[in-house]
């Protein structure tokens, strides 16, 4: 009796669904009978008639602390006594006295009802805490995600193209005519396409065969890009698609060396189309990132004042594009025959440098003798960028060829661009496919030497050579930042974030993979 009275009792009733010991069979009056035969209605009849609800102050604060915002916020948690807390959150909620008690250890809550109102305030709370979560989530990485697409394609106009001076800090949104509003549009891309994600919608000018320019919609998506027409008839806004081209299909682009907006995209098996967009950089960007997920193959990208293109007829017409100070804001067309001349300004120089802040461009300039880069310091991001002329790079971590070099891994999540090196130097400097520096790059030696040309395995310049790591086991990935491997497969450790996942590099795609599947060269 001195153990039963040091303890707190706790009475189970025990009901018998049925008499045949199986699984799912229910004897409706066989419990009906037991209910009634144990008192449990008027135990249920007592408990509604006093307090439904009883717990400690401590469980009841943990719970419901955060319904209100003197008991849970962006400044933190409530730090003062349990009880204090729980009466706050009744005042807050708008509780009546009658509705609840306070005892000495206890909340007492009468009504059953106050308590179900109490627990769809918390799912409802938990809901709009995790919309608010992932939408952030989401914005920044389609804010990274934009910043390394305008990375790329200031990498890919530098040093090519003249660029305009309102387009050197803009910024990328993707969709530019509200197309998640559209649903005309989006039935025409979900009949013609197979779960096609879209990544880019603006409207754009379309040079016809007789070079008449003709407003359409551009739609991109993950498998091929979309050319809308639209017509108004009664009020009424039809939409009819006059063309759909596999991404795969494109076989290059082409822009002139001046600050015009026209794009061509070649086609290795139908026509070619001509259009002008002023977000032709952001065009250019999601072209070669699709266009690369799809073949593994980097998008051609030529640059020329003369540009010869294929029309639906198979007949071809040229681009001539000609510089003319004269020409302020708009460009001056001229047609002679199959020739459309294009006549613009100037613009900023080729050479200038759209990289947002805090991203790495490597430096493609021409040698230009021996010593430092020009400027005398690293180029914005902070990743050193390879010598002009062979002299040493000041700055972070020294790049390299592919297989080669020391530069820093970049924090997870941060600015570094995943996969890919930077452009290849033109003239002399970094080959083709270098692994440069990334981001805002910490550990990587100061001075390293500037990288050499060629694709090497080992280090460049004296800088150290990178860690690898060997696939034990095939690995397929789960989320868009990890790679898929198979056994035998070497890549490069970029850095051990714990114990269970590393950051690695392999065939130029920059991801996590799970330590346990591989194992590291020594």
């Amino acid at each position: 009796m001195k153990a039963l009275s040091a303890c707190n009792p706790h009475y189970v009733r025990c009901i018998k669904p049925n008499d045949n010991k199986r699984a799912g069979d229910w004897n409706e009056a066989r419990v009906r009978h037991q209910v009634q035969y144990l008192g449990l209605l008027e135990n249920v009849r007592v408990r509604r008639a006093g307090f439904a609800y009883r717990a400690p102050f401590e469980r009841f604060l943990n719970r419901y602390k955060k319904l209100s915002k003197n008991t849970w916020g962006i400044w933190g948690e409530w730090k003062g006594g349990a009880r204090e807390g729980c009466e706050t959150i009744c005042r807050d909620l708008g509780l009546e006295n009658g509705q609840y008690q306070m005892g000495k250890t206890k909340i007492f809550i009468r009504f059953p009802e106050a308590l179900f109102h109490l627990e769809e305030m918390v799912e409802r709370k938990d809901y709009e805490c995790a919309m608010k979560i992932q939408g952030a989530w989401k914005k920044w990485q389609l804010a990274k995600h934009a910043l390394e697409q305008r990375r790329r394609a200031a990498e890919v106009l530098r040093g090519n193209k003249e660029r305009q001076r309102n387009s050197v800090n803009r910024n990328y949104t993707s969709d530019y005519m509200s197309y998640d509003c559209n649903f005309a549009l989006q039935q025409i891309v979900q009949q013609n396409g197979h779960q096609e994600s879209v990544i880019f919608a603006d409207q754009v000018l379309k040079l016809n065969r007789r070079n008449r320019p003709e407003r359409r919609d551009f739609i991109v998506t993950t498998q091929a890009f979309y050319i809308v027409a639209r017509a108004q008839q009664n009020n009424e806004v039809y939409y009819k698609m006059t063309r759909r081209a596999a991404l795969a299909d494109i076989s290059g682009l082409s822009l002139s060396p001046l600050q015009d907006n026209y794009l061509v995209m070649h086609m290795s098996r139908e026509y070619d189309n001509l259009i002008e967009n002023d977000k032709k950089s952001e065009i250019i960007a999601v072209l070669m990132e699709a266009y690369e997920g799809l073949t593994g193959r980097r998008l051609p990208v030529q640059f020329s004042d003369r540009i010869t293109y294929k029309i639906k007829s198979g007949d071809t017409r040229e681009l001539a594009f000609i510089r003319n100070e004269s020409a302020q804001g708009q460009p001056i067309l001229k047609k002679a025959g199959r020739q459309l001349k294009v006549e613009i300004s100037s613009g900023l120089p080729k050479e200038t440098d759209t990289t947002p802040q805090g991203m790495y461009l490597q430096a493609s300039a021409k040698p230009r003798g021996g010593g430092a880069p020009r400027g005398g310091g690293a180029p914005r991001g902070g990743g050193a960028a390879p010598a002009q002329g062979g002299g040493a790079a000041r700055g972070g971590g020294a790049g390299g060829p592919r297989g080669g070099g020391a530069g820093g891994a970049a924090p997870r999540g941060g600015g570094a661009p995943r996969g890919g090196g930077a452009a290849p130097a033109q003239g002399g400097g970094a080959a083709r496919g270098g692994g440069a520096a990334r981001g805002a790059q910490r550990g990587g030696p100061r001075g390293g030497a500037a990288p050499r040309g060629g694709r090497g395995g080992g280090a460049a310049g004296g800088a150290p050579a990178r860690p690898q790591a060997k696939a034990m086991f095939d690995y397929e990935a789960q989320t868009a930042d990890e790679i898929t491997f198979r056994e035998g497969d070497v890549m490069f450790i970029v850095r051990k974030d714990s114990e269970d996942w590393w950051e690695a590099e392999m065939n130029g795609k920059r991801g996590y993979i799970p330590a346990n599947h591989v194992e590291e060269i020594k």
